[in-house]
């Protein structure tokens, strides 16, 4: 998705709110999404031996984001899947997926399989821009550069392995980032649509 004079609401976040300026947008569709109040502590399954075994071949980004793939009992492959121990989770998020309307969950009973997202930003561009730090309160600007030389805005939130990126464009082609940059970019763009799957350690 693109933000430009009327942006659509990035990160997933589902909201009717507009505004002529992206960052704006991005502080006012944040702060909906964290007004629930928190309940108390949920109980998340802990990951099969089989799917642990899986989840140990990707390798993740702040220690606790593994970008994934997943098969659903129903056959469903479900891309764009980030697996994450509760506990970490909440740590840095303050409230379950489950009661943030501006976030989506999956269930992990509803997990038979999973892989690397073949969609993830290459790890070592993702920790960079994590390493960076935020952009403005709950939001990250930065602009990745690809091996034809091209370079594309991006607007995120706090996650930002999942990149919505240009059609002829795959993560592969990414070579470069600059943090904090590309904020008056009117083709700014942001992430796909993406899920969390919690479990316990």
């Amino acid at each position: 998705m693109t933000l430009g004079m009327a942006p659509q609401p990035p990160w997933n976040l589902r909201t009717n709110l507009t505004a002529s300026d992206p960052i704006a947008d991005i502080r006012l569709v944040l702060h909906g999404s964290m007004m629930n109040p928190l309940s108390a502590a949920r109980q998340y399954p802990r990951l099969p031996n089989e799917l642990r075994n899986k989840l140990s071949q990707i390798e993740p980004t702040q220690a606790i984001y593994f970008p994934a793939l997943v098969t659903l009992r129903t056959g469903e492959r479900r891309n764009a899947v980030y697996l994450c121990p509760a506990v970490q989770y909440f740590t840095q998020w303050g409230v379950w997926p489950e009661e943030d309307t501006g976030k989506d969950s999956v269930p992990l009973e509803e997990v038979v399989d999973l892989e690397e997202s073949p969609s993830r930003l290459p790890r070592e561009l993702a920790q960079t821009i994590y390493a960076a730090g935020e952009s403005g309160m709950g939001y990250h600007l930065f602009q990745l550069t690809f091996r034809d030389g091209s370079v594309v805005s991006f607007g995120t939130g706090n996650a930002v392995d999942f990149l919505d990126l240009p059609p002829d464009r795959s993560p592969r082609d990414a070579v470069a980032v600059t943090p904090h940059a590309g904020r008056e970019d009117p083709t700014m763009r942001s992430t796909l649509d993406y899920a969390w799957c919690l479990f316990s350690s």
